[in-house]
């Protein structure tokens, strides 16, 4: 090639020259055509064109091949040589790649334009597109200088748009050279000849001489993975640099020679893409420095280090970590990370293993993970993991490919031929039916024997024994109908087990493990980017290693992505953190600190350029290895070389869903080549669902953990599942300490050098704090454990479904039984469904006793059952082998098993997981324990406990395919006649059940003696362990005090003794408002305070001041905006995506996602849980509709807090429900104390009032009202009982009514029986609203007995005039006013509020006063759905001042009607 000659996009121009042999071959042929004549051709003795050459010879003769454009005027055809000969094709994709980044200029728009010409495809085209020749004189853009040297500025200043695609011929490692005498830069418009990679497989000394540089070029020299580095800096230099921008360079010969020679410049300007930073830089100033996170303990603080400290006392040496000084490089390939040897031309090593048979060679590896595409490679699974190289002494990693893998179906026989009564129907017969079915499949071959299998699930009419043929055939063939039937097959099992799970459960492998594999065979082509592949093509191949290893240490990454928003509101990527620990035991302490690696890749936002003095500030980040890229693709190559490189066996993130789907997203827009490389396996097509990334499948081999599911899984008690909240409960942060940086904001931080370090230093330490969690909670050994009970796969148990892995463990179980298990599930799920509904229960559950509210002073004692749904399962043999029809027929057909029978596969499954942690548990309690066995044995109990508990759950788990809804309704019904049993058995032991809730008993012991209590408890635990054989009742706690509001709703105050005695006390708080999400800190802390006063000893004086004085101080707060914005933040999380709610306009959370999701950034989907401030916005819009995120509030200087709404829909409502059971505290009382006075409007009814005046019973308008009347529930008895009054005059005198029967032989007090009284009031009012509703109307003369239901079409007055009299009017039979009268009356007969009665209740039992309420309450909820119960003052005399006359034509708004409407209860809807 000429080096003359140059494009205008930077790549050589070459010149047609002479063609005469092309166009004489031409004339030929036309000849040969126009003579009807063929062409005959001689073929001579073939020679031998190949040299034979050894392997040293062949590589020098490739390397001199790309170091040299040996191709001379090839007619800018566009041929590329790579250094590979015809033979090399089987190079994987990598080194194509490589070969593509040397000539980059090769896929420009003049390529593809010469690609498009080609294709038109006849001479004629050819012919005339052919270039005229060009005036050989035509001056050179290179012969100009001055025009040369601007154009190359200009050049230089749109590199990073201009840049051709990821991969491209941005040079990584360069410097721009140049001598004394003016040149020209290399740009889009000179005239350059690019130096070819020089590939070496040691590093060597590079030397650059002045003399070799032209004058007309700039010299640069390219590092890759294996090309020549430069050597570590000498601190010693032999001759300074005359010039102080002048970089030294050292060079050196194949030979490693140690010539120096200076390089002198006088005018150097340096791209910040061509420049190599010196790594033994001078020590900086760290004024500025971000840290170094590696030394950092959360416990003591040191997060608020002064980063102005020295270098030293950043740097920690103790830790072990190979401290380097600040270094910012623009490529990952010439660093040494992860094994120092190359082990892909390492041959697999196989172990010599003595069988009881024979010796046999294996290949052993540690398994992972696994993976398989069953629509695209059906019968193949990948095995991903770890072996060990003996001849390198190290552990890389490895995948298995498994080929051949069968379709596996079971077909069950009919009894007789179809539609024949007499002819049995024979194997022989199932054959020949398959047999046709098969051919009209195409399906050529298949295995098949008889086999004798069991059955027991949800197909109705199986055998539950019987003869199978068991059929395997081909997986390239398509699946069988799972619904096929014929005239001898009744059914066919197994039709939707795919390749993974057949080899799991048949090779018996539960979770990460040794495999032994023999009989392998190398691979045709590497399928993934592990160094060591290894393929076998029968899954009887691997087997379970017998001997006992140590598992390997593990290399895991977590990444930590940064994200920025661009002009086109897109996401796009400019920074990553990544720390790297490249051995991570599983067996040991976590270690501290958790990485020995961390990297930074960082580049600029598309539309902004590099602040100034980037260059330096990026040399202020100590013991991070900075990665500065030019453009997004360049990053996200960078990043996917360290990932190849690293190789790391898990990834941990947070928020995965959204960081790692925009990664992924962005390698996809770019086009970033060898994506897959996120992952271990070599896939071409995108994993896209939908429009979206299935991350399991990008990374396919690196399973991920994510802390927010991680988090969930394991129950934290937080308010949101953001990186803040989990800082702050698991590593006690503080609140500034973690605070989200969102894409909007990124750009912001591109403005100073300052601000791009303060960014990485916010990454690197989130990256931190994220690895961090993971370890505290121990959440990689816990998923290993919990996968190697269920025997799934390591990725999906990380992914959180506890069902799915129950299902696991039931089919390993029932395989081993020879049972054939149940078949998939397939849903087809429509369009609309995005997210999680909630369904109504399909059967009844756990029981929950009705709560007798209050508050108690006295030692309440908590007890419950330890694991009552898996006790229940194993007390009562409960299993679908036991109980017939368990998977589909209802909970009424089904029966208890007998006594006698074998134990079912559920109850010994969890029979061995209680026993395995009893085991464990009671080894925990050895002394002297190495931390690493107190940790494993932990964690080993743990996963025993989770596993057990939720087995339950995987049988009532619709989209389970062990889904039993009749064996999971026998449960729960043995688990509600057991607490029912138990609350019996505590009654008669003398002891009141003030509630009870599924396994649980709160018993009010009426002592203050913390040890007395626990003598009560052990005295009912006797009593009740007696009766059953696995059902234990244990003591759960004491409670000091109590403050029982409602079902699931209460607040108490825990006792415990510690070891030296003295007593501990501690809150609990159980579903009440202010442990809820939805309401935000401020309410939650002033219920808190409230609740602290509540529960101590304080008389009812103290505690009613200082409630008054926290109210005040909260209204002050909010009114005068002192209270931080944070206390005001209400978070909810989406159960479904915001597009799929129907009443978007009703949810405040749904109207902000649908909001910031239509500005770009983040986008807020099912799952996610979104924070949300109420603010004025000057707006008349409702509450709902003026909900912006935090965010947004920050931003907006316009938007404040809503007072009122915090005040009145916020803090009130939790304060009045916990202060509900509590005397002397009322609605009025805290609105007053909160400033609402004014705006708080009681819903307490206007008869309210009326009840609480000491009115009497025999008022005359009661006169005409019916009593209640109901007979006693005593057998013996059965006496008519009367009620007319609230109190009633006995033979031992005056006595609430219902404290005793009337009939004094009988000793059942009618309030024991409330609930029966509740019905008789029930149907009493409706018989008295029925007789109200039925409409009778009677003529008002008493002469005249006219009665009527008719209603004539027109009449003035309010009824009509009698049809018989004519004059008089009509009136009510039964009107309005006797119907409240009579409802009012029932009231009045249980309304035990009256002062007048205080001395009556100090004589009565607490459960008696709860019946009064009850009924009270009962009869209310009907009082308030009477309209006749309300009088709308405001609305009456709304006019009084303007409009005397008129001051009752406008009683009322419409608005104000349709507020008293909502004051009906909706619970109550019988009338």
């Amino acid at each position: 090639m000429d080096d003359s000659q140059a494009s205008t996009s930077g790549r050589s121009r070459r010149q047609k020259v002479d063609k005469t042999g092309r166009l004489s071959a031409l004339e030929r042929l036309k000849e040969a055509r126009s003579g009807g004549s063929k062409r005959k051709y001689e073929i001579g003795e073939l020679e031998n064109v190949y040299d034979e050459v050894d392997e040293k010879e062949y590589s020098n003769t490739v390397l001199k091949r790309q170091r040299d454009d040996w191709i001379v005027d090839d007619g800018e055809s566009g041929y590329i040589e790579d250094g590979r000969e015809v033979f090399d094709d089987d190079l994987d994709e990598e080194s194509i790649q490589e070969v593509r980044k040397q000539r980059p200029n090769m896929t420009g728009p003049r390529k593809r334009r010469k690609e498009d010409d080609k294709k038109k495809g006849d001479i004629q085209s050819m012919i005339r597109n052919m270039p005229s020749k060009k005036d050989a004189n035509v001056t050179q853009i290179k012969d100009d200088d001055i025009l040369g040297e601007l154009l190359s500025e200009i050049s230089a200043s749109k590199k990073t748009t201009n840049s051709p695609k990821p991969g491209g011929s941005k040079n990584k490692f360069c410097h721009t050279i140049h001598s004394n005498i003016t040149q020209t830069y290399q740009s889009s418009s000179t005239n350059l000849k690019p130096v070819d990679k020089v590939i070496s497989e040691k590093p060597q000394k590079i030397v650059l001489e002045s003399n070799n540089i032209t004058q007309s070029e700039s010299q640069i020299i390219e590092d890759e993975d294996d090309s020549v580095i430069f050597d570590a800096p000498q601190k010693n230099i032999s001759k300074p640099a005359e010039s102080n921008n002048c970089s030294k360079i050292k060079e050196s010969k194949p030979e490693d020679q140690s010539i120096r020679k200076p390089v002198e410049s006088n005018n150097i300007e340096q791209n910040a893409s061509q420049i190599i930073e010196e790594e033994n830089s001078p020590t900086v100033d760290l004024s500025e420095c971000v840290g170094d996170l590696s030394t950092i303990d959360f416990d003591d603080g040191s997060m608020d280090m002064d980063f102005s400290s020295s270098a030293k006392n950043i740097i920690s040496q103790k830790n072990g970590i190979d401290v380097q000084k600040a270094a910012c490089k623009t490529s990952v390939k010439s660093m040494k990370i992860g094994n120092a040897v190359d082990l892909t031309e390492v041959a697999p090593q196989l172990i010599k293993t003595k069988d009881a048979e024979k010796e046999e060679e294996v290949f052993r590896f540690y398994y992972l993970d696994a993976y398989e595409n069953p629509y695209k490679n059906p019968g193949t699974v990948y095995l991903f993991g770890k072996t060990y190289v003996s001849s390198h002494d190290t552990y890389c990693s490895c995948c298995v490919m498994v080929n051949s893998i069968p379709r596996r179906i079971y077909v069950l026989p009919r009894k007789y031929i179809k539609n024949t009564e007499s002819q049995l129907t024979t194997m022989e017969d199932v054959y020949k039916e398959f047999d046709e079915y098969a051919n009209k499949l195409h399906m050529t071959e298949f295995k098949l024997k008889e086999v004798k299998k069991h059955y027991a699930f949800e197909k109705e009419g199986t055998p539950k024994t019987s003869d199978y043929l068991e059929i395997r055939y081909n997986a390239r063939y398509p699946a069988i109908d799972s619904n096929y039937s014929g005239l001898a097959i009744e059914r066919v099992f197994g039709t939707t087990v795919n390749a993974l799970e057949l080899l799991l459960i048949e090779r018996k492998i539960k979770g990460p493990c040794w495999l032994d594999i023999k009989n392998i065979s190398p691979t045709a082509g590497r399928v993934a980017w592990c160094p060591q592949i290894v393929v076998t093509s029968d899954m009887d191949n691997i087997s379970l290693c017998s001997q006992e290893k140590p598992k390997p240490p593990m290399v895991i990454a977590t990444l930590n992505v940064r994200m920025s928003l661009n002009a086109k509101l897109q996401n796009e990527v400019v920074m990553v953190a990544v720390l790297i620990n490249h051995k991570y035991n599983v067996d040991k302490e976590p270690p501290k600190p958790p990485y020995d690696r961390q990297f930074c890749f960082v580049t600029h936002p598309r539309d902004t350029p590099w602040p100034r003095q980037i260059r330096d500030a990026f040399l202020k980040v100590p013991n991070t290895e900075v990665i500065k890229c030019e453009t997004e693709s360049e990053l996200l190559e960078e990043l996917l070389t360290l990932m190849q490189k690293a190789d790391p066996d898990l990834i941990i993130g947070y928020d995965c869903a959204f960081q790692f789907d925009v990664l992924m997203q962005r390698m996809f827009t770019l086009k970033v080549s060898n994506w897959n490389r996120m992952g271990r396996l070599k896939s071409t097509t995108p994993p896209l669902l939908r429009g979206k990334i299935i991350l399991n499948q990008a990374f396919v081999g690196r399973p991920i953990c994510d802390i927010q599911v991680s988090a969930k899984e394991l129950n934290l008690k937080v308010r949101s599942y953001d990186l803040q909240s989990l800082c702050s409960a698991v590593l006690k942060t503080k609140e500034h300490e973690c605070k989200e940086i969102t894409p909007a904001e990124t750009l912001l931080f591109f403005n100073t050098a300052d601000k791009v370090l303060n960014l990485m230093h916010v990454t690197l330490k989130e990256a931190k704090y994220i690895m961090t969690i993971v370890m505290d909670l121990n959440v990689i050994p816990l998923a290993l454990q919990i996968t190697c009970l269920a025997g799934n796969i390591l990725s999906r148990t990380l992914l959180g479904g506890r069902a799915e892995r129950n299902e696991y463990l039931l089919l390993h179980a029932f395989n081993l039984k020879d049972y054939i298990t149940p078949d998939k599930k397939i849903e087809k799920k429509g369009r609309g469904d995005d997210g999680p509904r909630r369904k109504a229960a399909a059967y009844a559950g756990g029981l929950v006793l009705d709560p007798k509210k209050g508050f108690y002073d006295k030692l309440v004692l908590l007890m419950d059952f330890n694991s009552l749904y898996p006790s229940i399962i194993q007390e009562y043999n409960l299993c679908f082998t036991t109980v017939p029809g368990a998977a589909y027929a209802d909970v009424e057909q089904l029966n208890i098993p007998e006594s006698n029978l074998e134990p079912g596969v559920i109850p010994t499954e969890i029979h061995k997981l209680v026993k395995s942690r009893q085991q464990i548990k009671q080894l925990m309690k050895a002394p002297n324990l190495s931390p690493e066995q107190k940790m494993d044995y932990h964690i080993r109990q743990m996963a025993l406990k989770l596993t057990a508990n939720s087995m339950y759950g995987c049988l009532g788990a619709t989209h389970c395919r062990f889904y039993a809804k009749g064996l999971a309704a026998l449960i729960t019904a043995k688990g509600r006649e057991i607490l029912e049993d138990t609350k019996h058995l505590v009654e008669k032991l003398q002891y009141e059940v003030i509630y009870g809730d599924t396994d649980s008993l709160m018993i009010n012991t009426n002592i203050l003696e913390y040890d007395d209590v626990f003598s009560i408890g052990r005295k009912i635990m006797r009593e009740v362990n007696n009766r059953y054989k696995k059902v234990e009742l244990d003591i759960d706690g004491v409670f000091r005090y109590l403050l029982l509001l409602q079902k699931k709703k209460y607040a108490a105050v825990t006792m415990s003794k510690l070891p030296n005695g003295q007593i501990q006390m501690a809150q609990e708080h159980k579903g009440l408002d202010i442990v809820r999400r939805d309401w935000c800190p401020l309410a939650c802390d002033t219920g808190k305070k409230i609740l602290d006063i509540l529960l101590c000893d304080h008389s009812s004086e103290t505690r009613l001041e200082q409630v008054v004085q926290i109210l005040q101080n909260v209204a002050k707060s909010v009114k005068e905006r002192t209270a931080p914005l944070s206390s005001f933040v209400i978070t909810k999380q989406l159960s479904k995506n915001p597009d799929a709610y129907p009443d978007k306009k009703q949810l405040s959370h749904v109207m902000v996602a649908l909001r910031l999701n239509k500005a770009g950034g983040r986008m807020w989907k099912a799952g996610d849980t979104l924070p949300y401030v109420i603010c004025e916005d000057g707006t008349d819009a409702s509450a709902t509709e003026r909900a912006y995120h935090i965010d947004e509030v920050k931003n907006n200087e316009k938007l404040k807090v809503d007072v009122n709404y915090y005040l009145l829909s916020q803090i009130f409502p939790v304060v009045l429900r916990i202060c509900d059971p509590i005397e002397g505290i009322d609605d009025v009382f805290l609105a007053n104390n909160l400033g609402l006075q004014y705006v708080y409007k009681p819903k307490t009814i206007a008869c309210e009032a009326t009840l609480n005046l000491p009115l009497a019973i025999n008022d005359d308008r009661f006169n005409n009202c019916l009593p209640l009347t109901f007979k006693c529930k005593n057998e013996r008895c059965n006496t008519e009982i009367i009620i007319k009054d609230t109190v009633t005059e006995f033979h031992s005198g005056r006595q609430l009514t219902l404290s005793m029967c009337p009939n004094q032989d009988c000793k059942l007090p009618p309030w024991k029986y409330a609930n029966v009284i509740q019905n008789v009031i029930q149907l009493a009012m409706r018989k008295a609203i029925s007789k109200y509703y039925s409409g009778w109307l009677e003529c008002e003369n008493p002469l005249c007995s006219n009665r009527t239901r008719r209603l004539p079409l027109d009449f003035t007055k309010k009824f009509p005039d009698c049809s018989v009299c004519k004059d008089v009017s009509m009136s009510r039979v039964y009107s309005g006013t006797d119907l409240y009268n009579q409802l009012y009356y029932y009231h009045k007969m249980f309304d035990i509020t009256q002062p007048a009665y205080k001395h009556l209740l100090s004589q009565c039992p607490r459960d008696m006063i709860a019946a009064y309420n009850t009924l009270k309450e009962a009869i209310d909820r009907q009082l308030k759905r009477n309209k006749f119960s309300c009088v709308n003052i405001t609305g009456i005399f709304s006019n009084a001042g303007t409009n005397p006359a008129g001051m009752f034509v406008s009683a009322g708004s419409q608005e104000d009607f349709d507020e008293l409407g909502d004051l009906s209860d909706d619970t109550d809807k019988e009338v």
